[in-house]
């Protein structure tokens, strides 16, 4: 199937599975990771919407810039910049007595991905490569973590990320912190 027949396909289960009456939450996250292979340091930041759902799990629409590099020994470093698109189903459970929201989502990701090298030109496999500097891809992805959520709206987040199609399934952990903006 086609890739933007997918997501059309997507968007009206988004827009018809949504419960209108409960409302759309808004807010964004900034974060530091450890992938896993080839990089060494990553750093998002991250833009969500989420919309409430007759269906036991809700729908979030989330775009994220992401800057990875690994530094090399030899000196220079390699890595990307990235922005995604991710259309996920999330399931989460708030034990709201101790601020404790754990979740579980899945869904596709569209990555558009700029390869780069700085400095002494290091050859890593996979990250840098002759030619076409961008990458885009469609990808599924399973994330599970846990939001600690403040009265003030502020949360503080944890969570990994599997990818497949990919060369390291269980490819990410992020540690960072956020706010609700609605």
């Amino acid at each position: 199937m086609n890739n933007r027949i997918r997501y059309l396909v997507l968007f009206f289960i988004i827009l018809f599975g949504t419960d209108s009456q409960a409302g759309m939450n808004l807010g964004l996250s900034t974060s530091a990771g450890l992938p896993q292979g080839y990089l060494n340091w990553s750093l998002n930041e991250t833009v969500y919407a989420r919309f409430s759902s007759k269906l036991p799990f809700d729908w979030e629409l989330a775009s994220t810039g992401c800057t990875s590099f690994k530094n090399h020994e030899m000196g220079g470093a390699v890595g990307f910049i990235s922005a995604s698109f991710y259309m996920l189903g999330r399931y989460d459970v708030s034990i709201a007595e101790y601020g404790f929201k754990p979740f579980i989502s899945a869904g596709l990701g569209e990555h558009n991905i700029y390869s780069l090298n700085i400095g002494e030109n290091p050859v890593i496999s996979g990250i840098s490569k002759l030619g076409n500097p961008w990458r885009f891809t469609l990808k599924s992805h399973l994330f599970a973590g846990c939001d600690y959520k403040f009265d003030s709206g502020y949360f503080i987040t944890l969570h990994g990320r599997a990818t497949y199609p990919s060369d390291i399934m269980f490819d990410s952990v992020y540690l960072g912190f956020g706010k609700v903006i609605r």
